[in-house]
Formats: structure tokens, C-alpha cells, sequence
């Protein structure tokens, strides 16, 4: 899915300061230089694809395990999970294109990583929607801080903005099914630029 394909379809879209904000600014790359280290920046990439097979390999374990035993899941809950599932399979296909052509950067298989170890721990769907939620804070947190202030060259840093507010988008709805209000503030984003 397209970034504001998604954008329009998102609850938080509706709010005209936060929905322009994001569909606008993260298009924009500022800096034009292009010979950056795209080495560098391609081990940031690899970095961020292994994370999104996590949660893939993350998905589909909560998929096959919680949401079927726990009969309260709501079907929603179901829906939303496969459709962000989708999502990152995305993000993972777009960083595996990326790196096709370039030696050493063979691409990043999902059974190649482990789900999310916090899930073992894990017995109900709401669980899980606490644990998805600290996920796509963790990437949207990763993404950000790696655009500001570690990668170099255009094409990554653009890769990186295009993937950002889809991370928020996912932040936000689990935030909303969890019934935690506001669901969008401040609090939100205060620590993206901490780094990990």
C-alpha cells in the first residue's frame, strides 16, 4: 500500500494539522547530497529489514497461536493485525529490492528470524495488541532516528520517510483499539529522536 493511500485511509488523517503534516513533510528529503555512504546506510537498511521479518515472524506466531485460542478476539482484531502483517511484508520487499545488485547485501529472508521474544509471555490478544504497539513505537522510533541523524544518502533516507508514517499510522490505530486516549499527542513522539 502506498504511504498516502494509507495516510488517507487512516483515522488520524482526519486531523488536518497532524494528516498534512505527515503526508507532506516526510516526502521531502533536505538535504540533496547523493554520494553519501550508501554502504553505511545499506547496513542501516539491512538493519531495519531484519526488523520487520521480526515482527512479520511476530504476526503470524500471535496469528496461529493467541488470536485463535482466545475466543474474545474480535474479528477487527484479526483484520487489522493480517492487514499490518501486510504492511511490513511490504517494507521488507521494498529493502530487499533495494539491495539487489549490491554484494554483500544478500536479501533478508523472514524464517531467517525469530519472533519477538517478548511473546512467549503472552496469553490474551489484548497482550499482544501491547506488545504490537511497544513494536511499531520501537520501528517508528528506529526510522526516525536513523533518517535524522545516521544516513547519508538520498535514496535510503527517502526509503526510510516513505516507510515512517506508516509505523505512526500502526502506532496510532493500536492505541485507539486499546482505548488509550488520546490516542494522538505529543507524548507520542517525544522519544523518536532518542535513538535505540
Amino acid at each position: 500500500m502506498k504511504r498516502r493511500e494509507f495516510l488517507k485511509k487512516s483515522a488520524f488523517a482526519s486531523i488536518p494539522i497532524i494528516g498534512a503534516g505527515l503526508s507532506t513533510s516526510c516526502e521531502t528529503v533536505n538535504n540533496s547530497e547523493s554520494d553519501g555512504n550508501w554502504s553505511s546506510d545499506f547496513e542501516i537498511m539491512t538493519e531495519a529489514a531484519r526488523f520487520e521479518a521480526a515482527t512479520i515472524r511476530t504476526y503470524q506466531e500471535a496469528a496461529e497461536t493467541i488470536f485463535v485460542s482466545d475466543v474474545s478476539t474480535p474479528d477487527e482484531v484479526k483484520q487489522t493485525a493480517t492487514l499490518y502483517s501486510g504492511h511490513h511484508s511490504e517494507h521488507l520487499a521494498l529493502f530487499n529490492q533495494n539491495f539487489e545488485g549490491h554484494d554483500g547485501f544478500p536479501p533478508v529472508l523472514i524464517n531467517d528470524e525469530q519472533p519477538d521474544s517478548r511473546l512467549d509471555s503472552l496469553t490474551t490478544y489484548t497482550e499482544v495488541l501491547q506488545l504490537a504497539l511497544q513494536m511499531e513505537f520501537e520501528a517508528a522510533q528506529f526510522y526516525f532516528s536513523r533518517m535524522n541523524d545516521q544516513l547519508t544518502t538520498r535514496k535510503v533516507r527517502k526509503i526510510f520517510a516513505d516507510v515512517l508514517p506508516m509505523e505512526v499510522g500502526h502506532m496510532v490505530s493500536y492505541k485507539m483499539v486499546l482505548g488509550q486516549s488520546p490516542a494522538l499527542d505529543e507524548g507520542l513522539f517525544q522519544n523518536f529522536g532518542t535513538g535505540l
